[in-house]
């Protein structure tokens, strides 16, 4: 029986090196990666965090991969194997070692297939976050000073700052799946209606809620290293849809990132001196 096992389990070296390796190549390239020093700490770009995580799962997948076909060739050879000597009758201790593997191969099946769901949610948040970025890159040419993914504390972070003679924007992104165009441009609108949004297939009310606070806890953060009061603008940019307001209340709440630029250079007369805005600016980069 030992020597059945150790054949079975021997039908899988390539896959269990192909881990190994991967594992090795990941280990070497941390190696490889210089961490940087304080004074040399670069700003983040546009969903630099939401990158990392899509990275860090992807490299799971590759593991949850390997480990599951290694278990299913177990699996394989075993049952080919694990007979009882001169007969066709499987051995019952093998069964039920290899219905093991088996309930462990099919947990693995699930557990990537989890994490293709959520690689996608991270795909989609990610490029979300990079349109955005790229709609208030332009901002630098008018005097704005643009911040991303910026970590304010251990477990809080804000997508996009914008500083600026107009004033202080928290920029939050929501991003949901585009439905499919041949649905029509209809199901493409998020309805605002002051309180919410409407899309095509539920009422969300809590994100909008979301972007208030992190405007509020930002303000106070502001004040805290300051001294002064500064209101911060929030603003909830929806990536890949168009916007209908249903009411003229706090429009500038929520738009598209197409909207952003216009919106912000046109906001008012300029509230900011120039020392103002290099005092904040010089205290949102010591957060990187």
């Amino acid at each position: 029986m030992f020597a059945q096992f150790i054949h079975s389990v021997a039908a899988t070296r390539p896959l269990w090196a192909s881990l190994g390796r991967a594992r090795f190549l990941q280990w070497v390239q941390g190696l490889d990666t210089p961490k940087p020093r304080a004074q040399q700490r670069a700003l983040s770009l546009p969903g630099e965090s939401t990158h990392r995580q899509l990275q860090a799962l992807e490299s799971r997948m590759v593991d949850s991969f390997i480990v599951e076909a290694a278990l299913v060739c177990v699996v394989t050879v075993g049952l080919l194997m694990g007979r009882e000597p001169g007969t066709l009758r499987p051995n019952p201790v093998w069964l039920v070692i290899f219905a093991l593997c088996g309930m462990a191969a099919f947990g693995c099946a699930l557990r990537l297939k989890r994490m293709k769901r959520n690689r996608r949610t991270l795909w989609l948040a990610f490029n979300g976050e990079r349109v955005v970025g790229e709609a208030l890159a332009s901002l630098t040419n008018h005097g704005y000073h643009v911040f991303h993914d910026l970590p304010l504390t251990k477990d809080w972070s804000i997508d996009h700052i914008v500083v600026g003679p107009s004033g202080v924007y928290a920029v939050e992104t929501k991003v949901r799946p585009v439905p499919d165009q041949k649905a029509g441009p209809v199901s493409r609108e998020v309805v605002y209606d002051g309180k919410g949004l409407q899309f095509p297939d539920h009422y969300d009310a809590r994100r909008l809620a979301q972007t208030k606070a992190q405007a509020e806890r930002l303000e106070k953060l502001l004040l805290g290293a300051i001294g002064n009061m500064i209101e911060v603008k929030p603003v909830l940019t929806i990536p890949g849809w168009s916007v209908q307001y249903t009411t003229e209340e706090d429009k500038s709440l929520v738009m598209t990132p197409k909207m952003l630029r216009a919106a912000i250079l046109n906001d008012k007369e300029p509230i900011l001196s120039a020392d103002r805005i290099q005092k904040i600016v010089e205290d949102l980069e010591q957060k990187y």
